[in-house]
């Protein structure tokens, strides 16, 4: 458990970096946590904790340099949060949370590898609009609830 201090500047190194290019962080702290090996059943919330104090500060600056409209985040704000909480709050087996955790990871993975700049190059290089708010309703809301039982963010 002595190690445990090592991880303060590996978090704040990669709460830097991550930050830099407007992430949170959330699959490194993961990662870290697993390697330091802490308890499983705090890996979820400890990962999650960091990323959202970096994520918050990233979407301040977007949403104030009209990056990112507000009207566009707030309906995925409003339904993924509620949801990673309640995830968080579920005790998971550790059999489980390494599953989910791999194959969320893994879809992250080759989303970026194979469709990176799909919706982006149709739109002439401009970010696709949001048809309606309804949908960051119905995609944030699984996606909240997948963060909170794996402590993954936004990002991925």
């Amino acid at each position: 458990m002595e190690n445990i201090f090592y991880l303060v500047p590996l978090f704040f190194l990669t709460a830097l970096i991550y930050a830099s290019v407007g992430f949170g962080g959330g699959s490194t702290y993961l990662a870290l946590l697993v390697l330091f090996n802490l308890p499983y059943l705090s890996i979820p919330k400890v990962a999650l904790i960091c990323n959202l104090v970096v994520v918050t500060g990233g979407l301040y600056h977007y949403i104030r340099n009209c990056h990112l409209p507000l009207k566009v985040a707030l309906p995925f704000a409003i339904a993924s949060v509620p949801m990673a909480y309640l995830g968080g709050s579920m005790p998971v087996g550790k059999n489980l949370f390494l599953i989910l955790l791999g194959i969320s990871l893994m879809g992250a993975g080759l989303r970026l590898l194979f469709f990176f700049n799909t919706e982006i190059d149709a739109n002439h290089g401009r970010p696709p609009k949001a048809d309606a708010p309804t949908w960051g309703l119905i995609i944030g809301a699984p996606l909240g609830f997948l963060s909170g039982l794996t402590g993954i963010g936004g990002g991925i």
